[in-house]
């Protein structure tokens, strides 16, 4: 979400990070001052966990999952990326 509003819309995100010199910081900021270590969009999560063993994995929609209940919050759906794997035999 981020990512795409600091290519689409640079000014808004800049906005909701007032006070930010360039909307490349802003964009900084929300994944580095947060906590993170990384970003990933839904391809290369599924290349990673692929490439970790489990096949077949699939971005998978907010709210969706085969885990009852999905493993997500309500508050971070709009910002987060869900993939999921099966394990061999799974």
């Amino acid at each position: 979400m981020y990512v795409r509003m600091y290519a689409e819309q640079p000014e808004r995100l800049q906005g909701w990070r007032w006070g930010r010199a360039r909307p490349l910081l802003a964009l900084r900021e929300v994944f580095q001052e947060h906590g993170h270590v990384s970003a990933w969009d839904g391809e290369t999560l599924c290349l990673v966990l692929e490439e970790a063993g489990l096949p077949n994995a699939q971005v998978m929609p907010a709210g969706r999952s085969r885990i009852d209940p999905p493993p997500d919050l309500a508050e971070r759906r709009d910002e987060t990326v869900y993939a999921e794997a099966l394990l061999s035999g799974g």
